[in-house]
């Protein structure tokens, strides 16, 4: 019985290259075409690295969910509208008036100057066809890094969720708010997810005891959507007891922040401005205006509640299809619709400019 040999890469190169001159110049030109390639990859990918935030100002943090893929101008639009600063240096917006008419508490607004904004992703590198991402990380005051989850909540006081291995087989939103405790534990300060645009400045004092946000959600729950305290804040210390405790795997994190905070702020959530949460801010759900395309988004037609967006809105959030951000016509419109521009200008016109361009 005949036994041929196994292919294998000498095997092959040896068929290709024995006895012929011409063969070798093919594929030394291949090689050199391929190592190439592989070089101009590196140069256009940008690598990231892991880094702690400054605690001082408190920082306005972005943390996506663990799903989340390239950027788009949206998250763009929401790294810059937390970036713009007036001619005094402080944040275009403020606070301040938006309590004037209800609770009269306010935000400190003191130490704006020289806040910094850090940007946390999942992966390690922007590779060359994130577009976005490069651009994001050309942003004057802007820190694009690597979130390293185990780095990361080993900051925790809680030893059980810094040695908890294991991380891939957990669910998004579990990894999501440990990464944000981990965060918010390092250096205090405010955590939003990428794409929520701010329409004003949020900002925590870091002087004293601290102060912090939560929002109100529907149904007496709290929405996990802002996240906000001083560092080492007993709720911090509670959230990753109850992420280390947690036995329910349909829970979400909602209910789990709705009862770490009831548990270090006590059971009635009206009174949250006592105890331990005495200095933080409650915002309502009112706070958070919804945005998304009308039904037949080939028409271009503007949602008729997108013409002035409610005047109470702190955040503007994108509840459609997350595959239509991936649509230049689609993000034109949307940035149309809702006025972006008027918290993210430089975005605008860059996303104008990529359209303009396109359609040449």
């Amino acid at each position: 019985m005949f036994i041929r040999p196994r292919p294998s890469l000498a095997w092959v190169g040896f068929l290709l290259l024995a006895g012929s001159w011409y063969r070798i110049a093919v594929m030394m030109v291949i090689f050199g075409f391929a190592t190439l390639s592989i070089v101009q990859q590196g140069r256009l990918t940008l690598t990231l690295q892991y880094f702690k935030p400054v605690p001082f100002p408190p920082p306005m943090m972005f943390l996506p969910p663990p799903s989340h893929g390239y950027m788009t101008a949206l998250d763009a639009c929401s790294i810059e509208a937390a970036t713009i600063t007036d001619a005094k240096g402080g944040m275009i917006h403020s606070l301040d008036k938006y309590y004037e008419e209800s609770s009269n508490k306010q935000v400190g607004v003191s130490g704006l100057e020289g806040r910094r904004v850090y940007v946390y992703l999942w992966g390690n590198s922007v590779g060359p066809s994130d577009v976005w991402g490069k651009w994001v990380s050309r942003l004057p005051h802007v820190h694009l890094g690597f979130l390293d989850l185990p780095k990361i909540v080993s900051l925790t006081p809680v030893q059980k969720l810094a040695q908890m291995t294991g991380w891939t087989t957990k669910p998004g939103w579990y990894v999501w708010m440990a990464g944000r405790v981990g965060l918010l534990w390092a250096a205090g300060g405010v955590v939003l997810p990428l794409g929520v645009v701010m329409t004003r400045a949020m900002w925590v004092e870091a002087a004293g005891s601290g102060s912090g946000m939560l929002m109100m959600g529907s149904g007496k729950m709290m929405e996990a959507l802002v996240l906000s305290s001083p560092a080492h804040h007993p709720l911090l210390t509670n959230l990753a007891h109850q992420l280390v405790d947690i036995d329910d795997v349909l829970a979400s994190q909602d209910q789990i922040l709705t009862k770490t905070v009831q548990k270090t702020c006590g059971e009635d959530l009206s009174l949250l401005l006592e105890g331990n949460c005495r200095s933080f801010t409650i915002l309502p759900p009112s706070a958070v205006f919804d945005m998304h395309f009308a039904q037949d988004t080939q028409t271009a037609k503007t949602p008729p509640e997108a013409a002035s967006v409610n005047g109470s809105a702190v955040l503007l959030r994108y509840t459609g299809e997350l595959h239509h951000l991936e649509n230049q016509n689609k993000m034109i419109h949307l940035f149309q619709s809702y006025q972006l521009e008027n918290y993210c200008p430089k975005t605008s016109e860059e996303l104008k400019r990529m359209y303009h361009d396109h359609h040449l």
